[in-house]
Formats: C-alpha cells, sequence, structure tokens
C-alpha cells in the first residue's frame, strides 16, 4: 500500500474563547432566563464572560441576584410592570434609580388604556428623571 498519509496533512484552526468585551459607549443588554437570575454565579457570567454591560430584570428578589453579581442600578432595566394597577409605584420605592424601566405590551396583553401608559410614563418622568421608560407593543396600531 501506498505511503498516502505521509502526502497528505490536515490543517486544524480553532480559536479558544476566553470573553467578549463590548465596545466602550455601546450598550449590550439581555434578558436572562428564569434559571438564571436564580444563580448568582451565572449572572455574573453573562457580564464578565459574555460581556453583557446591562441587565434586565424585574425587581425583588431577581433584582437583588442582578445587583450581587456586580450589575450597578446604572446598568438595570426594571420591569413586569402593569399599568393596570399602580403597584409599580410601591415596587420601585426605596430603590436607586435605574437606567430604565419597561412595560410589556401594556395595550394588547395587560388590557391597560393609553391614559394608563401616559400615567406610568408620567410617574417614571417625575420621578426617576434621568431614567428611561419604555413600552413595547405588539400590535402596530396600539402603538401610534
Amino acid at each position: 500500500m501506498p505511503n498516502a498519509a505521509s502526502q497528505c496533512q490536515k490543517v486544524v484552526n480553532y480559536w479558544l474563547f476566553d470573553h467578549y468585551e463590548n465596545v466602550p459607549g455601546k450598550i449590550v443588554g439581555i434578558w436572562p432566563t428564569e434559571e438564571r437570575w436564580s444563580n448568582i454565579s451565572r449572572i455574573r457570567e453573562l457580564k464578565e464572560k459574555f460581556g453583557f454591560n446591562y441587565m434586565y430584570t424585574t425587581l425583588g428578589w431577581p433584582y437583588d441576584n442582578v445587583i450581587a453579581a456586580g450589575y450597578t442600578p446604572s446598568n438595570i432595566m426594571g420591569g413586569g410592570f402593569f399599568v393596570t394597577n399602580n403597584q409599580y409605584q410601591t415596587d420601585v420605592q426605596n430603590r436607586p434609580a435605574l437606567w430604565g424601566y419597561y412595560t410589556d405590551e401594556p395595550l394588547s396583553n395587560q388590557n391597560g388604556t393609553v391614559q394608563q401608559v401616559e400615567s406610568m410614563s408620567s410617574f417614571f418622568r417625575t420621578y426617576y428623571t434621568t431614567s428611561r421608560f419604555i413600552a413595547g407593543e405588539n400590535i402596530v396600531s396600539n402603538a401610534n
């Protein structure tokens, strides 16, 4: 049999992944799974290994874990708020201002009104003047 193996070569290139670093001045955020929220080291991994410098979380123990993982309030978007009641006002009291606040589909899934969204927006603009308020909507006619 000919000495074919000596006539061939296999070249393999690979990268060893250490971590990602975000570009200065750019926001790279993530809305983690429920499983990550309960594990501080897995939250920290999102920041230190994958370069996510902003985090979305609900308030309560998930927020506390995000803080424990090294995120600062100025790099957190808080959410899980409902426009159909004023519970969000209680939820955010006695906490530092966050980068932003988010409510998801207030008209189509929460059955809220435009006036309730405006009221929530007004609350955050009044009490958290440096924070952003964002409402996500999935029906174009509701978003206008």
